[in-house]
C-alpha cells in the first residue's frame, strides 16, 4: 500500500516514465518505500552512498541527470549545497517523510515497462580507475539476479535475515532488501553495520 502511495506521490509531483529519482540514505524501512515507489511510477532510480560529501554528491546527481531525490534528513544539506549547480532537480524530499508522502494517495497511472530494456537502477561503480561509473540495471537484471539467488535455498519465507550490507550497493538492494521481500522474509535492518550491534541481534532474533 505504501509503495503505491509513494508512486501515486511522485506521478502526482512529474515524475515520469525514465526519469530519474536519487536515494542518498543509510538502510532503513523508508527506503523500499521510496526504492520500489519510485520504480511502480516508472523511474529509474539511482542511488548513493550516505558518506557521500557535496562533491562527490553533486557529481552523481549530475551525471545521471535526477529530477528527484529523497535524502536522510541530517544529510539535506550536502543535498541543498549541491544542489545549487543542478537546476534539473526539481524535489528533495526528506526520505522520513516517506510514510506520509505514501498516505491516502490513490493508486498510481500503470506504466509499460519493457523488462529486458528499461532500466531499473542505476547504482555506481566504485570509480577505481577514475570517477564512479553508473551501472545500468535493467528490469530483467534485477528480477533474474533473485531468481538465481533463490534457486540456492541460501532464503527462504520463514528465514530471518539481518539486512547490514547497504542498500545504496547491488549487493545490499538484490540479495539483502529484494530477496528478502520477493520471499516474506523477516528482515531485520542495520543503518550501518556495527560488529557489536550485529552480534546482539542476531542473538536477540535468532538470525538465520
Amino acid at each position: 500500500t505504501a509503495v503505491r502511495g509513494m508512486a501515486r506521490a511522485l506521478q502526482d509531483d512529474g515524475v515520469r516514465k525514465g526519469d530519474m529519482v536519487a536515494i542518498y540514505a543509510p538502510n532503513s524501512c523508508e527506503y523500499a518505500v521510496a526504492l520500489h515507489g519510485a520504480l511502480l511510477a516508472g523511474a529509474i532510480v539511482t542511488t548513493l552512498n550516505p558518506l557521500y560529501r557535496e562533491r562527490e554528491v553533486e557529481h552523481q546527481l549530475a551525471d545521471s541527470g535526477a529530477k528527484a531525490v529523497f535524502a536522510l534528513g541530517a544529510l539535506m544539506p550536502v543535498v541543498e549545497e549541491a544542489r545549487k549547480q543542478l537546476p534539473k532537480i526539481e524535489h528533495v524530499y526528506a526520505l522520513e517523510d516517506a510514510w506520509r508522502m505514501a498516505e491516502g494517495n490513490r493508486d498510481p497511472d500503470p506504466v509499460t515497462i519493457d523488462p529486458m530494456t528499461d532500466l531499473a537502477v542505476l547504482p555506481y561503480s566504485s570509480g577505481t580507475t577514475g570517477l564512479p561509473k553508473g551501472v545500468m540495471l535493467t528490469h530483467q537484471n534485477l528480477t533474474a539476479n533473485i531468481r538465481q539467488t533463490i534457486a540456492t535455498n541460501l532464503s527462504g519465507e520463514s528465514a530471518v535475515v539481518l539486512d547490514f550490507l547497504p542498500f545504496y550497493h547491488i549487493y545490499g538492494m538484490v540479495v539483502l532488501l529484494n530477496l528478502g521481500l520477493a520471499l516474506g522474509s523477516t528482515q531485520i535492518i542495520m543503518p550501518r553495520f556495527d560488529p557489536e550491534a550485529a552480534l546482539s541481534i542476531i542473538q536477540q532474533h535468532k538470525v538465520t
